[in-house]
């Protein structure tokens, strides 16, 4: 116990000297304090999630992922291949011989998804002698960073709501729980963060080693993780780009180009049998339904039809964005769950009301995040019928859907942000 507390401590100092003397953290001394203690925040807030799950759910999965790194570190001192082997297996699938008898003792094979922390445990061991806690310290540096390279994709200097845009990305509650936690969804908000910060820099002609790293690493970090977030950010990607070439109605342009990438999605098994996401939504909402938990909400069987889906649109935003209600919310975690759905309900009336006028990059930037949350609340809210799963699961769409808020609020409005320093680049 002494030995995890001195090295959480010790990691701790060392990645908030990395943030006050590294590059990629080239802010002013008032800006990096606040991220330092972000950075502590989010150590504290991924602490807190191990021991809910150690006390509610005797570990849960997040120890699992955590048990399973181990064992794949364990290889690396008698037979180094085997671990690099077992480093860059698939996840699922076929098992190779040489690497069975490992596989056959994990808990998460045959999830590309799962798998992907179990990488990130294995790699941190070789630096953390097993101590669940001083993964933590990495996983909140690593989201850390993708955060903040989210906050410089959307930075434009002339962009007076600074502050509001700092506690979209950084301090809503949920966000900080699940992106703080040994959980695939901070994984997935740190790959967010990366893949759209790079994204940005090779549009503007950046093709330094960092955009590429950052591009290539983000999308396999979203795409291997759960690969619904990427199909869900490509349209907006493709229509981003798109409106670049055009000089009038890029609104209306943007909104056919994702409109019809849908529909060409969802028409993919005429031409290719194999590719059918109608198919695959329902068949994993029905893994879902067999699942029984305390926050389990009613949803409709989802139909092998296209106006199925579409009649579950409205039903799937409710429950993503709206619930739990005031006779739902029976436990602690629910309570605040449904505070925060309140508080986020408030914005979004104030910043429709008070809209204001961005800038053109910040705009085009503004439709990309809304048409991206927007697509994951409705295939979430479409398959999954527990609040307190959707609760995690909508966490990086729920970031994307906080910073387009932050964006369209007038400054006016936001005084009460005024306490929060801008982070200038």
């Amino acid at each position: 116990m002494l030995a995890e507390i001195v090295l959480v401590i010790v990691y701790t100092i060392l990645f908030s000297f990395i943030i006050w003397y590294g590059k990629f953290f080239s802010l002013n001394h008032k800006a990096k304090r606040f991220l330092i203690l972000v950075f502590w925040l989010k150590i504290i807030a991924g602490i807190a999630y191990g021991q809910y799950h150690i006390n509610h759910v005797e570990g849960g999965d997040t120890y699992r992922y955590f048990e399973d790194g181990n064992l794949v570190f364990q290889t690396l001192q008698d037979d180094p291949v085997k671990y690099f082997k077992l480093l860059t297996a698939r996840g699922s699938g076929q098992i190779a011989p040489d690497i069975a008898p490992e596989i056959y003792k994990m808990h998460v094979w045959n999830s590309s998804g799962n798998y992907a922390i179990v990488r990130f445990h294995a790699i941190v061991r070789l630096f953390s002698f097993g101590y669940y806690n001083v993964h933590v310290v990495f996983m909140a540096f690593l989201v850390l960073s993708g955060l903040l390279a989210l906050y410089k994709f959307l930075y434009d200097v002339n962009f007076e709501n600074k502050q509001a845009l700092v506690v979209a990305i950084f301090l809503v509650p949920s966000i900080v729980f699940y992106g703080s936690g040994l959980h695939k969804e901070s994984l997935l908000i740190a790959g967010l963060g990366f893949l759209l910060w790079a994204f940005d820099r090779l549009l503007r002609h950046d093709f330094q080693p960092a955009s590429w790293i950052g591009f290539i690493t983000g999308a396999i970090l979203v795409y291997v993780v759960r690969e619904f977030y990427l199909i869900a950010l490509i349209p907006g990607l493709f229509a981003f780009v798109s409106i670049q070439f055009v000089k009038a109605r890029k609104q209306l342009i943007f909104s056919l180009i994702i409109l019809l990438f849908w529909l060409a999605f969802f028409s993919l098994h005429h031409v290719i049998p194999a590719i059918n996401p109608l198919r695959d939504m329902i068949e994993k909402q029905k893994e879902f339904l067999i699942l029984q938990g305390h926050s389990n909400i009613s949803i409709s069987p989802l139909q092998y039809s296209l106006t199925s889906l579409l009649q579950h649109i409205p039903q799937s935003i409710v429950n993503v964005i709206l619930r739990p209600f005031p006779k739902e919310m029976n436990s602690t975690g629910l309570i605040f769950y449904g505070i925060e759905n309140t508080a986020l309900l408030i914005c979004f009336v104030v910043s429709m009301i008070y809209s204001r006028k961005l800038p053109d990059s910040l705009r085009y930037k503004s439709w990309l995040l809304l048409s991206f949350a927007l697509t994951a609340f409705i295939i979430i809210g479409c398959i999954v019928p527990n609040m307190g799963a959707i609760s995690r699961y909508r966490s990086p769409a729920l970031l994307a859907w906080t910073t387009f808020l932050a964006l369209k609020l007038s400054p006016q409005k936001a005084h009460f942000f005024k306490w929060i320093p801008e982070i200038n680049i």
